[in-house]
This record gives structure tokens, sequence and C-alpha cells, in this order.
């Protein structure tokens, strides 16, 4: 079924499991899901070269790496605001970290004003002089929203 640019459902290329390139989140550790999975079909996704399997024939010769990152469904030509600013990336696109453009601007009384050498942040002034500042950095070295750490694991065969 599709509805315009999207696809709803399994593709079903010829010997190409439906679920090949599926990404699951995951509580499980690399090791627990190797010893539970079957036959190898699923691996962590963390850059990882898979020569020899399914997607790397039909995708790629590498898997993602989904290390520390949020998953983001493509644009498909969404306007900006209500999806991805940066456009239609290609699938597997990796995008680092970014706060979006913005000002603080303030208004600093200055000191000492020179238009009638009464410091400006005294009320006998009647002339008081301002000038730009910037305010202090302050929050964590990012910006995210509330999150759970899982493993992504994603399906090779």
């Amino acid at each position: 079924m599709s509805n315009g640019n999207l696809l709803w459902g399994p593709v079903n290329l010829k010997g190409c499991p439906p679920d090949l390139g599926a990404i699951t989140a995951s509580l499980l550790d690399a090791d627990k899901l190797a010893g539970m999975a079957d036959g190898g079909r699923w691996v962590q996704a963390d850059g990882r070269a898979v020569p020899g399997t399914k997607y790397a024939t039909y995708i790629g010769t590498h898997v993602p790496d989904l290390r520390g990152c949020f998953l983001r469904g493509k644009n498909y030509g969404r306007a900006g605001d209500d999806g991805n600013a940066a456009s239609d990336l290609e699938l597997g696109s990796h995008q680092r970290h970014e706060l979006r453009s913005h000002a603080h601007p303030f208004m600093e009384m200055v000191l000492q004003n020179p238009v009638d050498g009464i410091d400006s942040a005294t009320v006998e002034s009647s002339e008081h002089r301002t000038g730009a500042g910037t305010t202090a950095a302050m929050g964590d070295p990012e910006t995210r929203p509330a999150n759970v750490t899982v493993n992504y694991f994603i399906c090779i065969n």
C-alpha cells in the first residue's frame, strides 16, 4: 500500500527478507542478543561492516552507527518547521547536534556615561546610555529531549 512517496507494510523484493534493514530498540546488550537471535540476523547498529549479508547486497556494506543517537523520520518534502529543516537527507544520514539559531538580546546600563558625565546606574542621570552585552553560558553540554538509553539493533539477513 502506498501513500504519496511513503510505503506501508513489507517491501517484497525477490530474495530479500521483509524486515531487512529494520531497526529495533532493546534493553538487551549485544552479547545477550547474539545468544538469542536467530542465525545472526540482527547486529548492533554500531557502524560495523557486514560483508556477505543481504544487507550488504541490498543496502550497503556498513550498518549505520546509531550509538548515542536519536532516530528521525525522513522528511519527504515536508516543510522545515514541521519536519527536518535540513530538508530531504539521504536515508542513514547522520546529523551532528545543533541548537536552533536564536538570540538573547538585553540592554546593559553603562557606568561613567560620557553623555552627561553621570553614572548611568544612578537616578540623577537624565540621559541614560546603554550598551549591548552577552549573557553568561549556562546549561548542559547538549540540547536533548528527555530520553532512555537503549541499544539499537538492525536486521542484516
